[in-house]
């Protein structure tokens, strides 16, 4: 078993001053303004967890929609790397540059997010994997460094996280123990975003993409799905989780997509040159 020391998940403090819901974390484009409901406070350490509800008056059927709108801090979520860097993929997409004010302050909170190990934690999904290919997409996505130590480090971690059957995996039990991070059974859903997160990173040659690729061929079911296996959505950690359908379908689908591209383009770099 592979020994992680990382920092516990109730120090990590997504995107600086924004509040995000388990519904909107998965879009880039109104995390900069959702709204959550509750808040909180996670001790990774001890395993436990704290509420906080806002005052609502009782009896009063738009208190809450008000409460929600207002957005007010005591109902925010703290910040999280996996938001972040979903948010920094999605002002990509609008040619926002990565000089701008915004998309620096958001680089670097992430770098000081960033565990010992190169992994960074994940709030919306199970665990440090997915959060850390997500990391690296956004910065290849953003056209910044790929060679800076933040970035190699985090590949570095994931690389060293692969499975002998090629596949990723990771258990929920990350979140008790950070020890176990990057450490589970091999599923398709999450091999797939990290597959993506390696090509992205500029890996698209290497061994680990290559098996990372194979394994998800392997798993490919007769319908042309993939099986979800154990691979869940968080909730509330490091108790409450879901299966989020579609999942094992279109990420596996995309990750081979976006492997198959990135291979198409390094080989007509190899014919013009």
């Amino acid at each position: 078993m592979r020994t992680v020391r990382c920092q516990p998940a109730g120090a990590i403090s997504t995107w600086p001053g924004r509040t995000s819901s388990p519904s909107s974390a998965s879009r880039t484009g109104r995390a900069l303004r959702a709204t959550a409901y509750y808040e909180f406070l996670y001790d990774g350490q001890k395993g436990t967890r704290k509420a906080q509800y806002p005052d609502v008056p009782a009896g009063d059927p738009t208190a809450w929609a008000r409460a929600i709108a207002e957005a007010s801090e005591h109902l925010s979520d703290p910040s999280t790397e996996d938001v972040t860097s979903r948010v920094l993929m999605g002002l990509s997409r609008t040619g926002t540059s990565r000089t701008a004010p915004e998309v620096q302050s958001a680089l670097q909170f992430l770098a000081r997010q960033q565990c010992p190990t190169g992994a960074f934690w994940g709030r919306w999904k199970v665990n440090y994997l997915p959060a850390t290919a997500g990391v690296v997409s956004a910065i290849a996505r953003l056209g910044d460094d790929l060679d800076k130590d933040l970035t190699q480090r985090a590949l570095a971690w994931i690389e060293g996280c692969q499975n002998p059957d090629g596949g990723f995996g990771e258990s929920v039990d990350s979140y008790r123990d950070p020890r176990l991070a990057g450490t589970g059974p091999s599923t398709a859903p999450l091999t797939g975003s990290v597959l993506q997160g390696l090509v992205e990173g500029g890996l698209e040659r290497s061994a680990s993409c290559a098996r990372a690729a194979a394994y998800l061929l392997s798993a490919q079911q007769g319908d042309g799905s993939w099986p979800n296996g154990d691979c869940v959505a968080t909730l509330v950690p490091p108790t409450l989780f879901y299966v989020y359908g579609g999942s094992c379908r279109y990420i596996p689908l995309e990750a081979l997509a976006c492997y198959r591209d990135a291979l198409a383009r390094a080989r007509e770099k190899d014919v013009q040159s």
